[in-house]
């Protein structure tokens, strides 16, 4: 039966396949991985809904066997978060939020449930209400470099792609984002990714600076920056080539570490 399953799903035959694993939740042949495997069918279900309607009806049916599955297997945390892809997939952000904030005030030192909290306000666009986590996540992690980095990749996105937003307000950002990164470079000196985007923030920087002499010297510092951010992350690439026994990594791979033209690097989140 369980085999029966796997082969509908892999047809993409979702709701024959989650009649079966439904099957092995109960009775003489109970598995409770039956229920995680349920969780997926409707999971899937819902990404192939053709309306909301249908979306809001397998979203209830997978949340349903993930939560279950969850209860018999608690230590298993992979779950929360497909209960969190499955409000995602249904655009049911509201049941996010209210899924999310659960978590926290169960937890308030719940470094992933507030991560969840910002991606979701940010993929809605309310970004004040991002703000207000990502504030709440360097209070929880004061220590942690990686939220100060974080919330100044934002305050830079912001500047440079949400052209909707007035210029003093982008330009206040870019302050703002000048001071986390360098809170975040206090905590790691060496810390790549945070010299690539003060360097990045700085060029923002220069773009809402009236004087000249005062723009020349924000695009001379940015350039010093970068250059720094692409040695540390030259040095980190050796180092890590060498302990895996690799070959270190060519003037090729790593690309012209003096170009200034403006590019986002992709942050690391922690873990």
């Amino acid at each position: 039966m369980y085999k029966e399953g796997n082969k509908l799903f892999n047809a993409e035959e979702y709701q024959k396949a989650a009649q079966k694993f439904q099957e092995l939740t109960k009775g003489q042949f109970f598995k409770k991985e039956a229920w995680l495997h349920t969780g997926y069918c409707y999971l899937s279900l819902v990404r192939a809904a053709l309306d909301d309607e249908e979306a809001n009806k397998y979203t209830e049916q997978a949340v349903q066997a993930f939560t279950t599955y969850l209860t018999l297997v608690p230590e298993d945390k992979k779950i929360e978060d497909y209960i969190f892809n499955v409000y995602m997939d249904s655009r049911n952000y509201e049941k996010v939020l209210q899924f999310l904030f659960n978590k926290f005030e169960q937890d308030p030192n719940d470094i992933r449930a507030i991560q969840l909290i910002i991606q979701t306000y940010e993929d809605t666009g309310k970004i004040y209400e991002a703000i207000e986590w990502y504030k709440k996540r360097c209070e929880v992690t004061p220590d942690d470099s990686n939220a100060y980095y974080s919330f100044a990749v934002f305050y830079w996105r912001n500047s440079y792609y949400n052209q909707r937003l007035e210029t003093s307000l982008r330009a206040t950002f870019v302050d703002e984002g000048i001071d986390l990164v360098q809170q975040a470079i206090e905590l790691s000196p060496e810390f790549a990714d945070g010299y690539i985007y003060w360097n990045l923030l700085l060029r923002e920087k220069a773009k809402y600076t009236k004087s000249k002499s005062a723009t020349e010297k924000l695009l001379e510092q940015a350039k010093e920056l970068q250059k720094k951010g692409s040695e540390l992350r030259k040095a980190q690439q050796e180092k890590e080539a060498l302990e895996k026994g690799e070959p270190l990594p060519t003037s090729e791979d790593e690309g012209d570490s003096t170009d200034t033209k403006e590019q986002e690097e992709t942050p690391e989140e922690p873990a």
